[in-house]
């Protein structure tokens, strides 16, 4: 915006943007940062510029933030946050602590190394989310690869024995025919029983 000064920061999880007057007594004083220089390139400004217009459009708010200070056990694990570390200090301890981007709870880093986008929030960047609500989402299936290949699979099986089928019947006996009909049933079997155990995730991410 020519003239004006806009303050792009974070909020919960997600970029949001303010206007602050020249006289601001903040924009005296520069904080150092390892990200510094990489988060003022024009890329970083216009994708955060449009993050904050999808925030403001989102049909849910964002959740409130668990703060640092308010919990000592994973939400998800009820572990102590550094049980997957091999140092118990208060610095550990803060670096192990993560805020889940979809319900804000504080979880630690093994229950939180999933990542979905939140398009709800209007976060539409893959962020990261805790177990609990990763399952709850149906995560599984969330980015439809799995389904997908499961699909290709189970026709690519199908096709060939349904060619298996036809090769034996001019071929085999029809006792032999019997018994590949029997294994194709079998193999069948398996990857429907396999898209049968996906069926409860598919529910919830719908519902």
């Amino acid at each position: 915006i020519p003239g004006k000064i806009v303050h792009i920061y974070t909020h919960r999880g997600a970029y949001k943007a303010t206007e602050v007057p020249r006289k601001f007594r903040e924009l005296r004083h520069i904080s150092l940062a390892g990200n510094m220089l990489s988060d003022h390139l024009a890329r970083q400004y216009y994708e955060a510029l449009l993050e904050v217009k999808s925030v403001r459009r989102a049909k849910a708010p964002l959740p409130e933030w668990t703060g640092f200070g308010e919990e000592s056990t994973c939400a998800c694990c009820a572990s102590r946050f550094t049980w997957a570390s091999t140092s118990d200090t208060e610095a550990q301890e803060a670096r192990d602590k993560h805020n889940c981007r979809m319900c804000g709870g504080l979880v630690c880093d093994p229950c939180s190394q999933n990542r979905l986008p939140l398009t709800d929030l209007g976060i539409t960047l893959p962020s990261r989310v805790c177990d609990r609500c990763y399952n709850d989402m149906g995560g599984i299936m969330a980015n439809g690869e799995d389904g997908e290949t499961m699909a290709r699979s189970f026709l690519a099986e199908e096709d060939t024995d349904m060619d298996a089928t036809a090769l034996d019947k001019e071929n085999r006996s029809g006792s032999r025919d019997g018994g590949a009909m029997a294994g194709s049933r079998q193999r069948r079997s398996v990857v429907v029983d396999e898209l049968a155990s996906r069926i409860p995730s598919i529910a919830d991410a719908l519902g």
